[in-house]
Protein backbone atom coordinates (compact mmCIF):
# COMPACT_ATOMS: atom_id res chain seq x y z
CA UNK A 1 0.00 0.00 0.00
CA UNK A 2 1.58 3.06 -0.97
CA UNK A 3 2.15 5.81 2.21
CA UNK A 4 1.14 8.82 1.16
CA UNK A 5 0.83 10.63 4.79
CA UNK A 6 -3.04 11.39 4.79
CA UNK A 7 -5.86 9.43 6.67
CA UNK A 8 -5.50 5.99 8.26
CA UNK A 9 -8.40 3.79 8.11
CA UNK A 10 -9.48 4.19 11.66
CA UNK A 11 -9.24 8.13 11.23
CA UNK A 12 -11.17 8.01 7.33
CA UNK A 13 -13.77 5.91 9.57
CA UNK A 14 -14.33 8.38 12.18
CA UNK A 15 -14.56 10.89 9.41
CA UNK A 16 -17.14 8.70 7.42
CA UNK A 17 -19.54 8.30 10.37
CA UNK A 18 -19.35 12.38 10.64
CA UNK A 19 -20.67 12.69 6.42
CA UNK A 20 -24.16 12.29 5.39
CA UNK A 21 -24.13 13.18 1.61
CA UNK A 22 -21.83 11.27 -0.68
CA UNK A 23 -20.86 10.69 -4.49
CA UNK A 24 -19.28 8.15 -5.54
CA UNK A 25 -17.28 8.73 -8.93
CA UNK A 26 -15.85 6.02 -11.24
CA UNK A 27 -14.03 6.49 -14.27
CA UNK A 28 -15.02 7.26 -17.59
CA UNK A 29 -15.61 5.20 -20.06
CA UNK A 30 -16.30 2.55 -16.92
CA UNK A 31 -15.93 -1.27 -17.38
CA UNK A 32 -17.47 -3.75 -14.75
CA UNK A 33 -14.33 -3.08 -12.09
CA UNK A 34 -15.73 0.27 -12.12
CA UNK A 35 -19.22 0.28 -11.86
CA UNK A 36 -18.81 -2.87 -9.67
CA UNK A 37 -16.92 -1.31 -6.98
CA UNK A 38 -18.97 1.68 -7.20
CA UNK A 39 -22.28 -0.37 -6.73
CA UNK A 40 -20.66 -2.41 -4.21
CA UNK A 41 -19.78 0.61 -2.06
CA UNK A 42 -23.31 1.88 -2.96
CA UNK A 43 -25.09 -0.75 -1.48
CA UNK A 44 -22.46 -1.08 1.79
CA UNK A 45 -23.22 3.08 2.20
CA UNK A 46 -26.68 2.39 1.47
CA UNK A 47 -26.85 -0.31 5.10
CA UNK A 48 -25.06 2.93 6.59
CA UNK A 49 -27.98 4.99 5.82
CA UNK A 50 -26.11 7.36 3.68
CA UNK A 51 -27.84 10.02 1.37
CA UNK A 52 -25.31 8.38 -1.06
CA UNK A 53 -25.38 8.52 -5.28
CA UNK A 54 -23.04 6.82 -7.73
CA UNK A 55 -21.81 9.52 -10.65
CA UNK A 56 -20.47 9.10 -14.38
CA UNK A 57 -19.18 10.79 -16.89
CA UNK A 58 -20.88 8.55 -19.57
CA UNK A 59 -23.30 5.62 -20.11
CA UNK A 60 -23.18 2.15 -18.46
CA UNK A 61 -22.34 -0.32 -20.73
CA UNK A 62 -24.90 -2.76 -21.81
CA UNK A 63 -23.66 -6.48 -20.20
CA UNK A 64 -23.34 -5.02 -16.37
CA UNK A 65 -27.11 -4.07 -16.71
CA UNK A 66 -27.55 -7.03 -14.59
CA UNK A 67 -26.27 -5.18 -11.67
CA UNK A 68 -28.68 -4.34 -8.85
CA UNK A 69 -29.66 -0.81 -8.88
CA UNK A 70 -27.47 0.07 -12.04
CA UNK A 71 -30.79 2.16 -12.66
CA UNK A 72 -29.94 4.66 -9.84
CA UNK A 73 -26.65 6.02 -11.65
CA UNK A 74 -26.52 9.06 -12.87
CA UNK A 75 -24.96 10.01 -15.67
CA UNK A 76 -23.22 13.70 -16.50
CA UNK A 77 -23.25 13.75 -20.12
CA UNK A 78 -27.41 12.84 -19.97
CA UNK A 79 -27.81 15.30 -17.30
CA UNK A 80 -25.12 17.56 -15.94
CA UNK A 81 -27.30 20.13 -14.18
CA UNK A 82 -28.39 17.19 -11.21
CA UNK A 83 -24.65 15.70 -10.98
CA UNK A 84 -22.42 19.23 -11.19
CA UNK A 85 -25.48 19.60 -8.01
CA UNK A 86 -24.81 16.89 -6.27
CA UNK A 87 -20.45 17.12 -7.02
CA UNK A 88 -21.13 20.55 -5.41
CA UNK A 89 -23.21 19.56 -1.86
CA UNK A 90 -21.34 16.22 -1.51
CA UNK A 91 -19.29 16.06 1.99
CA UNK A 92 -17.33 13.01 0.71
CA UNK A 93 -16.80 12.10 -2.63
CA UNK A 94 -15.13 8.29 -3.54
CA UNK A 95 -12.81 8.67 -6.76
CA UNK A 96 -12.56 4.14 -7.80
CA UNK A 97 -10.81 2.84 -10.02
CA UNK A 98 -8.53 5.55 -10.96
CA UNK A 99 -6.24 7.49 -9.56
CA UNK A 100 -5.59 10.50 -11.91
CA UNK A 101 -8.74 13.24 -11.75
CA UNK A 102 -8.40 13.48 -15.54
CA UNK A 103 -9.89 10.59 -15.84
CA UNK A 104 -13.25 11.30 -14.51
CA UNK A 105 -13.96 13.09 -17.54
CA UNK A 106 -16.05 16.32 -17.93
CA UNK A 107 -16.25 15.76 -13.77
CA UNK A 108 -12.54 16.52 -12.74
CA UNK A 109 -13.38 20.18 -12.45
CA UNK A 110 -15.95 19.38 -10.39
CA UNK A 111 -14.06 17.21 -8.18
CA UNK A 112 -11.24 20.02 -7.84
CA UNK A 113 -13.60 22.41 -6.74
CA UNK A 114 -15.16 20.52 -4.73
CA UNK A 115 -14.36 21.42 -0.65
CA UNK A 116 -15.64 17.54 0.27
CA UNK A 117 -13.59 15.42 1.86
CA UNK A 118 -12.14 13.26 -1.23
CA UNK A 119 -10.76 9.63 -0.86
CA UNK A 120 -9.28 7.02 -3.81
CA UNK A 121 -9.61 3.41 -3.63
CA UNK A 122 -7.57 2.19 -7.08
CA UNK A 123 -4.89 -0.19 -7.97
CA UNK A 124 -3.31 1.51 -10.65
CA UNK A 125 -0.09 3.44 -10.66
CA UNK A 126 0.87 6.95 -9.94
CA UNK A 127 -2.50 8.38 -8.22
CA UNK A 128 -2.64 11.79 -7.90
CA UNK A 129 -1.42 13.92 -4.73
CA UNK A 130 -4.90 15.91 -3.82
CA UNK A 131 -7.13 13.29 -2.35
CA UNK A 132 -7.66 12.98 1.72
CA UNK A 133 -7.85 9.24 1.98
CA UNK A 134 -5.72 6.65 -0.16
CA UNK A 135 -6.72 3.07 -0.10
CA UNK A 136 -4.56 2.20 -3.38
CA UNK A 137 -2.65 -1.19 -3.76
CA UNK A 138 -1.01 -1.78 -7.06
CA UNK A 139 -0.43 -5.27 -6.65
CA UNK A 140 -4.66 -5.72 -6.54
CA UNK A 141 -6.22 -7.37 -8.76
CA UNK A 142 -8.79 -5.19 -8.85
CA UNK A 143 -11.08 -2.19 -6.87
CA UNK A 144 -13.37 -4.17 -6.16
CA UNK A 145 -10.89 -6.43 -4.23
CA UNK A 146 -9.67 -3.13 -2.26
CA UNK A 147 -13.40 -1.95 -1.54
CA UNK A 148 -14.07 -5.83 -0.30
CA UNK A 149 -10.42 -4.86 2.07
CA UNK A 150 -11.56 -1.41 3.26
CA UNK A 151 -15.30 -2.88 4.39
CA UNK A 152 -13.20 -5.73 6.22
CA UNK A 153 -11.06 -3.48 7.92
CA UNK A 154 -13.32 -1.08 8.75
CA UNK A 155 -16.56 -3.57 10.01
CA UNK A 156 -14.24 -6.23 11.07
CA UNK A 157 -17.61 -8.77 11.73
CA UNK A 158 -19.56 -7.58 8.62
CA UNK A 159 -21.37 -10.08 6.47
CA UNK A 160 -21.77 -8.91 2.90
CA UNK A 161 -25.01 -8.87 1.35
CA UNK A 162 -25.89 -10.25 -1.75
CA UNK A 163 -26.06 -6.96 -3.43
CA UNK A 164 -22.83 -5.92 -2.20
CA UNK A 165 -20.93 -9.23 -3.20
CA UNK A 166 -22.42 -9.21 -6.81
CA UNK A 167 -21.06 -5.98 -7.62
CA UNK A 168 -17.77 -6.61 -6.12
CA UNK A 169 -17.61 -10.22 -7.33
CA UNK A 170 -18.31 -8.79 -10.82
CA UNK A 171 -15.53 -6.52 -10.35
CA UNK A 172 -13.10 -9.48 -9.70
CA UNK A 173 -14.76 -11.76 -12.59
CA UNK A 174 -13.72 -9.17 -15.21
CA UNK A 175 -10.58 -7.37 -14.18
CA UNK A 176 -8.78 -10.59 -13.88
CA UNK A 177 -10.29 -12.32 -17.18
CA UNK A 178 -12.67 -14.60 -15.18
CA UNK A 179 -9.15 -15.25 -12.73
CA UNK A 180 -6.51 -15.80 -15.97
CA UNK A 181 -4.79 -12.73 -14.87
CA UNK A 182 -3.30 -9.90 -12.49
CA UNK A 183 -3.80 -12.54 -9.42
CA UNK A 184 -2.52 -13.16 -5.98
CA UNK A 185 -3.44 -15.61 -3.09
CA UNK A 186 -5.85 -12.90 -1.76
CA UNK A 187 -8.09 -12.18 -4.67
CA UNK A 188 -9.18 -16.08 -4.25
CA UNK A 189 -9.68 -15.60 -0.72
CA UNK A 190 -11.98 -12.59 -1.60
CA UNK A 191 -13.83 -14.43 -4.38
CA UNK A 192 -14.55 -17.20 -1.54
CA UNK A 193 -15.80 -14.80 0.76
CA UNK A 194 -18.09 -13.51 -1.66
CA UNK A 195 -19.21 -16.79 -2.79
CA UNK A 196 -20.58 -17.10 0.94
CA UNK A 197 -23.01 -14.37 0.41
CA UNK A 198 -25.30 -17.17 -1.60
CA UNK A 199 -24.60 -15.22 -5.07
CA UNK A 200 -24.30 -17.57 -8.13
CA UNK A 201 -21.22 -17.42 -10.04
CA UNK A 202 -22.91 -18.95 -12.72
CA UNK A 203 -25.39 -15.90 -13.00
CA UNK A 204 -22.68 -13.51 -13.32
CA UNK A 205 -20.52 -14.98 -15.66
CA UNK A 206 -23.11 -15.39 -17.91
CA UNK A 207 -24.34 -12.05 -17.65
CA UNK A 208 -21.05 -10.84 -18.56
CA UNK A 209 -20.11 -13.10 -21.51
CA UNK A 210 -23.41 -15.19 -22.64
CA UNK A 211 -24.82 -11.58 -24.07
CA UNK A 212 -23.60 -11.43 -27.71
CA UNK A 213 -26.13 -11.06 -30.20
CA UNK A 214 -25.81 -12.27 -33.89
CA UNK A 215 -24.50 -8.91 -34.78
CA UNK A 216 -21.46 -9.11 -32.36
CA UNK A 217 -20.83 -12.38 -33.50
CA UNK A 218 -20.25 -11.21 -36.99
CA UNK A 219 -18.36 -8.44 -36.07
CA UNK A 220 -16.11 -11.22 -34.33
CA UNK A 221 -15.73 -12.31 -37.66
CA UNK A 222 -15.31 -9.74 -39.20
CA UNK A 223 -12.68 -7.73 -37.13
CA UNK A 224 -10.72 -11.60 -36.95
CA UNK A 225 -11.22 -12.56 -41.21
CA UNK A 226 -10.38 -9.09 -41.92
CA UNK A 227 -8.82 -6.64 -39.32
CA UNK A 228 -6.33 -8.95 -37.77
CA UNK A 229 -2.67 -8.98 -38.39
CA UNK A 230 -0.27 -11.29 -37.07
CA UNK A 231 3.52 -10.15 -36.50
CA UNK A 232 5.22 -13.51 -35.15
CA UNK A 233 8.90 -11.95 -35.68
CA UNK A 234 7.64 -9.52 -32.57
CA UNK A 235 5.12 -12.33 -30.96
CA UNK A 236 2.35 -9.60 -31.63
CA UNK A 237 -0.94 -9.77 -32.80
CA UNK A 238 -3.42 -6.31 -33.27
CA UNK A 239 -6.92 -5.37 -34.67
CA UNK A 240 -7.68 -2.53 -36.34
CA UNK A 241 -10.93 -0.51 -37.02
CA UNK A 242 -11.25 2.16 -38.85
CA UNK A 243 -13.76 4.86 -38.73
CA UNK A 244 -15.17 4.21 -41.92
CA UNK A 245 -15.68 0.45 -40.52
CA UNK A 246 -17.18 1.80 -37.14
CA UNK A 247 -19.84 3.63 -39.08
CA UNK A 248 -20.40 1.04 -41.86
CA UNK A 249 -21.37 -1.66 -39.24
CA UNK A 250 -23.15 0.52 -36.85
CA UNK A 251 -20.88 0.39 -33.77
CA UNK A 252 -21.70 1.27 -30.41
CA UNK A 253 -20.39 1.85 -26.99
CA UNK A 254 -19.43 -1.68 -25.91
CA UNK A 255 -19.27 -3.87 -29.23
CA UNK A 256 -15.62 -3.72 -29.58
CA UNK A 257 -15.42 -5.21 -25.97
CA UNK A 258 -12.84 -7.92 -25.54
CA UNK A 259 -11.91 -7.72 -29.12
CA UNK A 260 -8.16 -7.12 -28.14
CA UNK A 261 -8.18 -10.50 -25.94
CA UNK A 262 -8.63 -13.00 -29.28
CA UNK A 263 -5.50 -11.03 -30.58
CA UNK A 264 -3.58 -12.08 -27.06
CA UNK A 265 -4.82 -15.43 -27.26
CA UNK A 266 -3.11 -17.27 -30.15
CA UNK A 267 -0.33 -19.00 -29.63
CA UNK A 268 3.18 -18.00 -28.59
CA UNK A 269 2.20 -14.20 -28.78
CA UNK A 270 3.41 -11.48 -25.81
CA UNK A 271 1.30 -8.62 -26.72
CA UNK A 272 -2.18 -8.03 -28.15
CA UNK A 273 -3.56 -4.35 -29.43
CA UNK A 274 -6.94 -3.38 -30.71
CA UNK A 275 -6.84 -0.14 -32.45
CA UNK A 276 -10.39 1.81 -32.43
CA UNK A 277 -10.97 5.17 -34.47
CA UNK A 278 -14.07 6.22 -32.61
CA UNK A 279 -14.32 9.45 -33.76
CA UNK A 280 -12.43 10.30 -37.20
CA UNK A 281 -8.76 11.11 -36.79
CA UNK A 282 -9.25 9.89 -33.08
CA UNK A 283 -7.92 6.19 -32.34
CA UNK A 284 -8.29 4.62 -28.80
CA UNK A 285 -6.09 1.97 -28.41
CA UNK A 286 -6.06 -1.21 -25.84
CA UNK A 287 -3.25 -3.12 -25.11
CA UNK A 288 -2.90 -6.33 -23.59
CA UNK A 289 0.48 -8.70 -22.70
CA UNK A 290 1.35 -11.92 -20.91
CA UNK A 291 4.57 -12.71 -18.28
CA UNK A 292 6.85 -9.34 -17.54
CA UNK A 293 6.16 -7.30 -20.63
CA UNK A 294 4.92 -4.32 -19.47
CA UNK A 295 2.19 -2.35 -21.77
CA UNK A 296 1.73 0.35 -19.69
CA UNK A 297 5.05 1.79 -20.40
CA UNK A 298 4.94 1.14 -23.94
CA UNK A 299 1.40 3.21 -24.12
CA UNK A 300 2.76 6.17 -21.57
CA UNK A 301 6.03 6.53 -24.04
CA UNK A 302 4.33 6.82 -27.66
CA UNK A 303 0.27 7.01 -26.98
CA UNK A 304 -0.27 8.86 -24.00
CA UNK A 305 -1.47 6.58 -21.70
CA UNK A 306 -0.81 3.91 -18.71
CA UNK A 307 -3.10 1.26 -16.80
CA UNK A 308 -1.57 -1.90 -15.09
CA UNK A 309 1.60 -3.98 -16.62
CA UNK A 310 -0.40 -6.56 -18.84
CA UNK A 311 -3.77 -4.42 -19.69
CA UNK A 312 -2.88 -0.74 -20.86
CA UNK A 313 -4.77 1.79 -23.01
CA UNK A 314 -4.15 5.05 -24.98
CA UNK A 315 -5.09 7.49 -27.83
CA UNK A 316 -3.56 8.68 -30.87
CA UNK A 317 -4.32 11.87 -32.30
CA UNK A 318 -4.84 10.51 -35.87
CA UNK A 319 -6.45 7.73 -38.17
CA UNK A 320 -6.29 3.95 -37.32
CA UNK A 321 -3.98 3.66 -40.33
CA UNK A 322 -0.83 6.11 -38.39
CA UNK A 323 -1.47 4.52 -35.21
CA UNK A 324 -0.76 1.10 -36.38
CA UNK A 325 2.00 2.27 -38.18
CA UNK A 326 3.64 4.12 -34.95
CA UNK A 327 3.03 0.94 -33.37
CA UNK A 328 4.91 -1.01 -36.10
CA UNK A 329 7.51 1.53 -35.45
CA UNK A 330 8.57 1.05 -32.24
CA UNK A 331 7.90 -2.70 -31.91
CA UNK A 332 11.49 -3.46 -33.35
CA UNK A 333 13.17 -1.81 -29.98
CA UNK A 334 11.48 -4.57 -28.14
CA UNK A 335 12.42 -7.50 -30.32
CA UNK A 336 14.76 -8.79 -28.19
CA UNK A 337 13.17 -8.76 -24.93
CA UNK A 338 9.99 -10.17 -27.01
CA UNK A 339 11.90 -12.95 -28.09
CA UNK A 340 13.15 -13.86 -24.76
CA UNK A 341 9.97 -13.97 -22.63
CA UNK A 342 9.36 -17.25 -21.37
CA UNK A 343 5.20 -16.82 -21.12
CA UNK A 344 3.82 -18.27 -17.67
CA UNK A 345 7.39 -16.82 -15.70
CA UNK A 346 6.42 -14.32 -13.46
CA UNK A 347 8.74 -11.89 -11.92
Amino acid sequence: MQDLKTLTIPEFKQALTKTDKIVIIPHKNPDGDAIGSSLGLYHYLKELNKDCTVVINDAVPEFLKFLPNIDKIQIFEENPELCSKLVAEAELIFCLDYAQTHRSGALESHILSSKALKAVVDHHPGPDDNFDFYHHEVASSSTCELIYDLISKMEKDYSFSKQVAVCLYTGLVTDTGCFKHALRPHTFIVASELLKSGISYEMIVSNIYDVNTPERLKLIGFALNERMVVLPEYRTAYISMSYEDSERLGLKKGDTEGLVNYALSIQNMVIGAFFHEREKGKTKISLRSKGTFAVNELSGKYFGGGGHRNAAGGEFPEDSNAAVAKFIEVLPQYKTELASLEIGKRD
